[in-house]
């Protein structure tokens, strides 16, 4: 029994049902708060709040935790994206490719957002293997690449190895928000500070 495509699937049954989460709060004294926790996979769900869930929606527990048959078409809705925050760096970084769909994946794509900063200095530049593609979506972007320091707006780009030491940084008082696409799928944008 895997929870893989859980939360996946109680969204998708319950939307082709015509459900509300308060709909589904009702019938199984569950939070709209936890439930909606629950569809975006941000909390673990006990096999007691399964069967209430697969019971509200009429059906097994077994058929939510298939794999959807469209969840192969290549789509990534906003609620199914993972992502993985860092406190040291207050950035934010959501997939944009289900994993599950090509094994090898040919690169990697990430939504980063960085949060309002007062650090401005970074303690480090990172290496990490392929070449690196950013588009800017909102705010100004401080990117730090070798020696040289570019302040980039929404519609800027810029296209770089990834082995040239860099640092994304935010150093205003908004949220910034880019694209950041990897030729290697699997480069480390998380960790590895150039000595």
């Amino acid at each position: 029994f895997s929870f893989r495509h859980t939360h996946r699937n109680i969204r998708r049954i319950r939307l082709e049902k015509n459900m509300t989460l308060k709909d589904l709060g009702e019938k199984t004294d569950l939070s709209i708060s936890y439930l909606s926790m629950i569809e975006r996979g941000l909390t673990s769900i006990s096999l007691s709040t399964l069967q209430k869930i697969s019971e509200a929606l009429g059906v097994g527990q077994t058929e939510l935790s298939v794999q959807d048959p469209h969840s192969h078409d290549g789509i990534v809705r906003s609620y199914q994206s993972s992502f993985v925050k860092l406190e040291s760096s207050n950035s934010i970084f959501s997939d944009l490719i289900d994993n599950d769909i090509f094994i090898p994946r040919p690169f990697d794509s990430k939504l980063i957002t960085i949060l309002q900063s007062h650090n401005i200095v970074p303690s480090f530049l990172f290496t990490h293997s392929g070449e690196e593609f950013i588009y800017i979506l909102e705010g100004m972007l401080t990117l730090l690449m070798g020696k040289q320091t570019y302040v980039l707006s929404a519609g800027d780009s810029a296209h770089y190895h990834s082995s040239i030491p860099h640092e994304w940084l935010n150093r205003t008082d908004r949220l910034v928000k880019f694209l950041a696409i990897n030729s290697d799928p699997h480069a480390d944008y998380y960790g590895h500070p150039d000595e």
